[in-house]
């Protein structure tokens, strides 16, 4: 779904809880570490998207990049560290 002109996707289980939330934000209000890791991560790449990932213990953030015509991926912790992809 689109909000405010941004993608969000709600993850809910059979109950109706929420499980998961994922939005995508601009890389400028992000904190300070995590958009330092994010910019080192994707180097000389292009950075396509961002989205914060919440809903478990703490937020994380997928972001979508591209270089060299490859799409990847990187998971950012919301302290600045690389995580582990799914």
């Amino acid at each position: 779904m689109k909000v405010n002109g941004h993608g969000k996707d709600v993850t809910i289980d059979g109950s109706g809880a929420v499980i998961e939330v994922e939005e995508e934000v601009a890389l400028e209000s992000m904190p300070g570490a995590t958009r330092a890791a994010i910019e080192k991560a994707a180097g000389s790449g292009k950075i396509t998207r961002v989205e914060q990932v919440g809903g478990g213990k703490q937020t994380t953030y997928d972001v979508h990049m591209r270089k060299d015509g490859k799409r990847s991926e990187v998971k950012v912790s919301g302290d600045g560290r690389l995580l582990p992809a799914d």
